[in-house]
């Protein structure tokens, strides 16, 4: 069985005919029952083989359970997650879990590691060096022992994505891995006593791709400089290390993807965020921005436009309204912007724009490229421009709206009837009454519709009905009613489980 990892990778039908034609020899074709009967099996060998190869989650008291233990070191499984979740207090005996890693370890491509106790690093490294073939490695509130007597190097020379997530101060013992692995790192810990060993962790891996990691102090933003296949960077920080982190962009010139999530305060201006953001605005290659635009003026935003690649965009807001409303003016206005996703959220429900430009903010040009639209929290007197925005995106494919106010049933058909390439649409309202009209309207573009969810019905058809209407075109559908506010959600879909 020691070939056995690779039988999930070949599809059934792939198998040479003469296997095929050599197991048929012993079944009466010229019977429909045996030849049922064989077909059947065939399944539920098919079922047991994709049964064997879902992903295991093992606590450390299942472990110590002779007749579990027995029962997977006896077996045959072919997994290649594997996640260990060890809470009890003291230091563990690992001798069963090396056991498990020898015996299923050479398939392993993702292993999940979270233990409250101390664990010395030469027996991580033990437990390390049991699955060869790791590609993916996460550690969640791991404290890890520095053990002088271990300094062997890790086998992880297919390494692609490693989460550390540490209680404690950073892991020296990752040092060992193997210089240069193309790989994409999550860093959750501090480097207050260590921060030289992790400049010199970092130092060895220059093929880094993705970079995610929380600004804990000053100290800590020196250790990121250039790395030239870094693609994708994501930074969690407070305000006062703004300078620092234009910076780090600035020698990252080739970032595809940046997520900055920025804590301003009341008190810092806008000169905080003016810096951060003209260094991404230098970024030619930027296809993908998550920003708060907190302290960004309005004259350095307008930078944007210098973005040629810029696809998705998404705009975070907790302060003063006045300054969110001209930030969404200005960029209501920017016609050479390529983006096809937009996403505005804000933390609770501000007024987008005044009565008096209320009618204005929109411009009347036309933004065809954007294909998804998301916004969460709309106050009522905003509704007018949210759905003249929409319509000014015909393209649209996918629209996710939360929070809002009463939607009608003719502002429901505007928002349906203006995007004819519309899949996917969902609508959290705090009031929608569900009439006839609007069963007859959905199902009218239902054909090109793939999911459909609206929330806050308050008068509504019932299921049976419901029911009769989509279930030819949508097979999945679901009612759920909040108990709170005694409000409806309908859910219906193509294709998938519904959640």
């Amino acid at each position: 069985m020691s070939e056995s990892g690779n039988i999930r990778k070949n599809e059934l039908m792939d198998l040479p005919e003469e296997i095929l034609l050599y197991i048929l020899k012993f079944v009466n074709i010229s019977s429909r029952y045996d030849v049922s009967q064989v077909c059947r099996k065939f399944y539920e060998l098919v079922c047991t083989l994709e049964r064997d190869c879902l992903p295991i989650e093992l606590s450390y008291e299942q472990i110590c359970d002779e007749n579990i233990y027995n029962s997977i070191i006896k077996s045959f499984r072919m997994f290649t997650d594997l996640t260990i979740i060890i809470s009890v207090d003291g230091v563990p005996n690992i001798d069963r879990i090396l056991k498990i890693l020898m015996k299923f370890g050479g398939r392993i491509e993702k292993f999940t590691f979270s233990i409250k106790p101390k664990v010395l690093e030469s027996q991580l490294a033990k437990m390390l060096n049991c699955i060869p073939n790791v590609e993916e490695l996460i550690f969640e509130d791991i404290c890890i022992e520095h053990d002088v007597n271990w300094s062997d190097e890790l086998h992880l020379y297919k390494l692609k994505k490693l989460n550390i997530g540490s209680v404690n101060d950073y892991p020296i013992m990752f040092n060992q891995v193997p210089k240069d692995v193309r790989a994409e790192m999550c860093i959750d810990f501090s480097f207050e006593f260590h921060e030289k060993n992790f400049q010199q962790f970092l130092s060895r891996q220059t093929q880094i791709t993705k970079l995610a990691i929380d600004i804990y102090c000053e100290t800590s933003l020196s250790i990121v400089k250039n790395f030239s296949k870094l693609k994708h960077l994501f930074i969690s920080f407070n305000e006062g290390y703004e300078m620092h982190i234009a910076k780090m962009i600035r020698q990252n010139p080739k970032l595809r993807y940046l997520f900055l999530n920025i804590i301003f305060n009341d008190n810092d201006d806008d000169s905080t965020g003016n810096e951060i953001f003209t260094s991404i605005c230098e970024l030619k290659y930027l296809e993908s921005l998550h920003i708060s635009i907190d302290n960004i003026s309005v004259d350095v935003f307008k930078s944007l436009t210098k973005i040629n690649n810029l696809r998705e965009l998404h705009l975070h807001y907790q302060l003063q309204e006045d300054h969110f409303d001209s930030i969404i003016f200005e960029l209501s206005m920017m016609k050479l912007l390529q983006i096809e996703t937009l996403t505005i959220q804000t933390s609770e429900s501000v007024e987008m724009m005044d009565d008096e430009m209320n009618n204005t903010t929109i411009p009347r040009e036309k933004h065809e490229n954007l294909k998804e639209f998301k916004v969460d929290y709309i106050a009522s007197k905003n509704k007018k421009s949210l759905l003249n925005a929409i319509s000014a995106c015909p393209n649209l494919e996918l629209i996710e709206i939360y929070e809002i106010c009463e939607i009608t049933h003719e502002e429901f058909q505007q928002i349906v009837n203006d995007h004819p390439k519309l899949k996917y649409l969902k609508l959290e309202m705090r009031n929608f009454n569900f009439q006839d009209v609007t069963a007859e309207l959905i199902q009218s573009v239902a054909k090109r519709l793939q999911s459909i969810s609206l929330s806050g019905l308050s008068t509504f058809l019932s299921f049976e009905t419901i029911k009769e209407f989509f279930t030819e075109e949508f097979p999945c559908i679901k009612l759920h009613r909040y108990s709170k506010r005694r409000k409806l959600t309908l859910t219906m879909k193509k294709r998938g489980p519904l959640k």
